[in-house]
């Protein structure tokens, strides 16, 4: 979220910048485009000026002569006239030009400083805006490495669980064994036992069957104890 902030604004500013560079450009080439036209314009002026003095000469040179034309020299000063008007109307552009010019020039000195202006805020609001984003960065290599340590930890937890698991099967199958030994022992044992006391009661039936014939009958119940 801050991030895109971030980077929405530093496209706002960047747009920005670019338009004032833009009408500074501008403002450049129309200064340079009355600047040649006011060089131009002086040039005339100059020649004008130029062929004023070399007319005026020109009339006084006649109107002291005797033997000029009257109408030669209203000519003349027709001539002079209207150069002067020319010259006139040439110096009215020129002072427009130069005043154009001079309004351009302040423009151009304004978008200047503007320009400076807003550099010297972005280069501060870039700052500002690194100092932010390497906060987050170092907050999300914090929780990163926490997030790390935490599987690191279950990890472990896990593999000793897991190992327990191991341990406790491998008892639970040696118990399993030894007890299925062990009760296959006492069967074997047990069976064995039972062997003997049937041989043992086949014998004392051979006994006694013996014994009625021979001698005193034997108890019952004594028989059945010894069963």
């Amino acid at each position: 979220m801050q991030l895109a902030q971030a980077i929405g604004e530093a496209s706002f500013e960047k747009s920005l910048r670019e338009k004032v560079t833009q009408e500074n450009t501008s403002c450049r080439w129309e200064v340079g485009k009355l600047r040649q036209n006011l060089e131009k314009k002086e040039l005339e002026t100059t020649k004008l000026t130029r062929q004023l003095e070399v007319l005026g000469n020109q009339v006084k040179e006649l109107s002291s002569s005797t033997g000029l034309d009257s109408n030669s020299v209203v000519s003349l000063k027709k001539k002079v006239w209207e150069l002067e008007a020319s010259a006139a109307e040439q110096n009215q552009q020129l002072t427009e030009q130069a005043n154009a010019m001079q309004l351009l020039e302040q423009t151009r000195l304004r978008f200047e400083m503007e320009i400076e202006r807003t550099k010297q805020i972005h280069l501060k609001e870039l700052e500002d805006k690194e100092e932010e984003l390497e906060d987050i960065r170092q907050s999300c290599q914090r929780r990163l490495r926490q997030f790390e340590m935490q599987l690191e930890q279950e990890y472990e937890e896990k593999q000793m669980v897991l190992h327990e698991k191991q341990d406790l099967e491998g008892l639970i199958g040696t118990l399993c064994e030894q007890i299925g030994h062990r009760d296959f022992d006492v069967e074997k044992r047990l069976r064995r036992d039972l062997k003997r006391t049937h041989a043992l009661l086949a014998d004392l039936q051979l006994l006694l069957a013996s014994m009625g014939e021979s001698g005193p009958s034997v108890d019952r119940g004594e028989l059945e104890k010894v069963h």
